[in-house]
């Protein structure tokens, strides 16, 4: 038969336990959102990945992921420029799933996945500020642009204008591809290659201005509270399981000494069971021993032996057989001339 007493301590460990399980139940959501979050910038670069290989095929000469300055202050990141007999060709790359709704003319397009929907910002006007940065740098040569959908995402309203899938890109861009490219378009893609940065620092700093001008990735805010709130649990948790000890250091002069207290009741003297079944006498000091005093001899007393004995008797144990002795033997002198 199970102890009652056994069920009790195992319930209290189990609990005990699982009480540690909150905070990892708290960053699974944390987790979960960082996870989406590293997926979806992982898809974005296998499809840049899958358009620089298809521009390669097309053109002698592509540069990818270059940082430049904006004109603005702050610095713009660029997917793809390919070297084309026409100029240089802009291209951004979209690796997004569903199905995607906009216009040209729209600042924002709309995606659609099941039940969710995702803004994002028109990536045609996206690459134009991209056409704009590499015009600053004064090369003196034309500057295409084009956007470019991996064959993930559908457009049920038609493809918008300046816009290919992945599996359509070499018709689209046959125009770019008919002629000989110039010594001038040369000579100023060796300048842009010169002018771009692709060291880590620039990166840093190319994140750092998007972070000032759009704020932070939603999904990576959500996940920081998560973990703000599972890293809270774990401390409330570890210090409700702490054994505290509170030292307080008594205060002099506040109080008396609890010797010093005195109250009625501790004035009065602790009485047996004798003492109150006896006649009223005369009260003593309870600090002070109880003292037998005998008359002196010499002094004259008309008491006989026998009176001093039974009154004395009755000093030492004051009961009815010897308060009647004492009056049978005191009686006898008190008779005598």
């Amino acid at each position: 038969m199970i102890d009652p007493g056994d069920l009790r301590i195992f319930a209290d460990s189990f609990m005990n336990a699982g009480s540690w399980l909150l905070p990892f139940l708290l960053m699974l959501p944390g987790l979960s959102l960082l996870q989406r979050r590293l997926s979806a910038r992982q898809r974005g670069r296998e499809g840049e990945a899958q358009v620089g290989r298809a521009l390669e095929r097309l053109f002698p000469a592509v540069a990818h992921d270059l940082i430049l300055p904006n004109g603005r202050g702050d610095l713009t990141q660029i997917d793809h420029v390919a070297l084309t007999p026409k100029g240089f060709l802009v291209v951004e790359t979209k690796h997004y799933r569903g199905m995607i709704t906009g216009q040209t003319e729209d600042p924002h397009w709309i995606q659609r996945i099941g039940r969710r929907r995702h803004e994002f910002q028109n990536p045609r006007r996206q690459n134009y500020a991209h056409v704009k940065a590499i015009q600053a740098l004064g090369l003196g040569v034309p500057i295409l642009e084009h956007v470019v959908f991996t064959n993930t995402a559908h457009f049920p309203d038609g493809l918008p204008a300046g816009v290919s899938r992945l599996a359509t890109i070499a018709q689209d861009l046959e125009a770019c591809r008919r002629g000989r490219i110039s010594a001038a378009l040369r000579t100023a893609w060796g300048q842009l290659l010169s002018q771009a940065r692709r060291d880590h620092a620039s990166r840093r700093a190319h994140r750092r201005g998007l972070r000032q001008r759009y704020g932070r990735d939603p999904q990576v805010v959500k996940a920081l509270v998560w973990f703000g709130l599972a890293g809270t649990a774990a401390l409330a948790l570890w210090l409700f399981h702490q054994p505290f000890s509170f030292d307080v250091e008594p205060m002099h002069g506040r109080l008396p000494a609890a010797a010093s207290v005195t109250t009625p009741a501790s004035r009065l003297p602790l009485l047996t069971t004798s003492a109150v079944m006896s006649s009223p006498s005369p009260r003593t000091q309870p600090s002070r021993d109880l003292e037998i005093a005998w008359a002196d001899p010499a002094a004259p007393s008309h008491e006989s032996e026998d009176c001093r004995l039974a009154i004395a008797a009755v000093l030492i144990a004051n009961t009815a057989e010897s308060r009647w002795r004492r009056g049978k033997a005191c009686a006898r002198t008190t008779d005598q001339p």
